[in-house]
């Protein structure tokens, strides 16, 4: 039997690109659960914004190149860091009139449980594997990627040479994330949402999209997320933190950490929220 007349599950199962995917979600949620420091919550956006950031320091600019955000969009989450700790700004040596974004001492620190987590992964693949294997799986995923990029890279732009595309890789990250993670317009309406927060919900994308965050906040809970909102509308707050409940489609209630930030356009006018969430359930239950 041949893989075209093979019923869907079974085509499923074979799926390379589904494997990679899961294996991919399941490293990174072992990276999430890792990675503490402090009060922080590490999350994939940050897992896609970090990797961007030189040891010696990077512009902006060149950051938001990397990982496919403007450079409106990313400035929400370079303020965060900022003001934790991890990372600082510090005057370009070849042009002083531009800064560097460059880690700090804290930020070191957590770039070295994030690569201390991703090791803990390869040594769990390569127990599961075994050490032959395992260099085999990594060889040729490597040498997978460079082929399809350089394809894909020559089929849009024949005369350039072939670069990864930062802007793929953040939306797969959005796609695939292992927490919930949303775009939210101004007025509250869903404007993309990826698989785990259609998971934490219990709705379809399609159904979702039609829906506001309201719709799916616990009355008791909507003002403060409302105010928190309001808050970073008029520029008071760069983000905010938020233990909250939402309805999901069977009625269940589930507990969630909301972390939200506003991206704005280049005049500084709002353009619209970034959702990320946490389903805190367990451990709500576990402290009551």
């Amino acid at each position: 039997m041949d893989a075209d007349s093979l019923p869907l599950q079974a085509k499923r199962a074979q799926s390379l690109a589904r494997q990679v995917v899961l294996a991919s979600r399941s490293i990174s949620r072992i990276v999430l659960e890792k990675v503490k420091i402090e009060n922080f919550q590490f999350n994939l956006t940050y897992a896609a914004i970090l990797p961007a950031i030189d040891l010696e320091g990077t512009r902006l600019t060149e950051i938001a190149r990397r990982t496919g955000l403007t450079k409106q969009g990313l400035f929400p989450y370079i303020s965060e860091l900022e003001s934790l700790g991890f990372i600082t700004k510090v005057e370009d040596p070849k042009d002083k009139r531009a800064n560097l974004i460059m880690f700090s001492a804290k930020g070191r620190a957590l770039l070295e449980q994030v690569h201390h987590a991703l090791s803990e992964a390869e040594q769990m693949a390569q127990e599961v594997l075994g050490p032959q294997h395992a260099v085999t799986v990594r060889e040729g995923l490597a040498k997978l990627n460079e082929v399809l990029v350089a394809q894909t890279d020559l089929k849009s732009h024949p005369t350039q040479t072939a670069l990864p595309s930062s802007a793929d890789l953040f939306s797969s990250a959005f796609t695939h994330a292992a927490i919930g993670m949303a775009l939210v317009g101004l007025d509250g309406r869903w404007l993309d949402v990826n698989n785990s927060m259609c998971e934490i919900v219990g709705y379809t994308r399609p159904e979702l999209l039609k829906l506001t965050f309201q719709d799916v906040t616990h009355p008791d809970d909507l003002d403060a997320d409302l105010e928190f909102a309001k808050h970073l509308l008029e520029g008071r707050i760069s983000s905010y933190h938020l233990e909250k409940r939402y309805i999901k489609k069977n009625g269940e209630t589930v507990w969630i950490l909301l972390t939200g930030t506003l991206v704005r356009h280049a005049d500084g006018s709002p353009y619209h929220f970034i959702a990320q969430v946490q389903d805190i359930t367990d451990r709500r239950q576990d402290n009551a």
